[in-house]
């Protein structure tokens, strides 16, 4: 039961997430509507899992039978050094 679940969600091989990175070149904090490119495809008004933390720029994906679904934004750590 639990292997035909996986398979809804990740496809294929249901021990192998099918995750992508995408960019964010549309968001609507109000309506959620939403453009993300991979690649050479363009999605458009995918379901997003926390809108709250959403932006525009780097977001990870996963891949359903259907769309993707936004998982989140990618968000690197930035640390200053100082010099001196």
């Amino acid at each position: 039961m639990s292997d035909r679940l996986a398979g809804l969600f990740f496809g294929g091989d249901p021990g192998t997430p099918q995750l992508q990175g995408g960019t964010c070149t549309k968001w609507n904090a109000t309506t959620y509507e939403n453009t993300v490119i991979f690649g050479r495809a363009t999605y458009q008004n995918l379901a997003v899992v926390n809108p709250a933390a959403m932006a525009l720029g780097d977001v990870l994906l996963i891949k359903t039978s259907g769309q993707p679904i936004i998982l989140g934004r990618l968000v690197r750590a930035s640390v200053e050094i100082p010099i001196g």
